[in-house]
């Protein structure tokens, strides 16, 4: 139950992400690093709400993180990068965002 509020959290800062290959690695990197805090914070016997809470709290405001990741994809196209490359039964596939 506490975890929805990972997963509001998450959309929300996916919903900056442009390309949706990037928005599933994206969501799949914060799940993880918020389970893990959280199951830390449970370690430490906090209470499960309070931790779910403290969790979202110290991952950042959501719409801040959001616009860094498209800040990235933004660098990188800047740089040059026109493709993504994704693994498709170990062999590259090129994508065009």
């Amino acid at each position: 139950m506490e975890r929805e509020k990972f997963e509001i959290y998450i959309r929300e800062v996916t919903s900056h992400v442009k390309f949706p290959f990037d928005r599933r690695a994206v969501a799949k990197e914060l799940r993880e690093h918020m389970e893990d805090l959280y199951e830390d914070l449970l370690s430490q016997d906090i209470e499960e709400e309070q931790a779910a809470q403290l969790t979202v709290d110290y991952m950042g405001d959501s719409e801040e993180v959001g616009k860094e990741f498209a800040r990235a994809a933004e660098i990188l196209k800047d740089c040059g990068f026109r493709y993504y490359t994704v693994y498709r039964e170990r062999k590259p596939v090129f994508l065009k965002p």
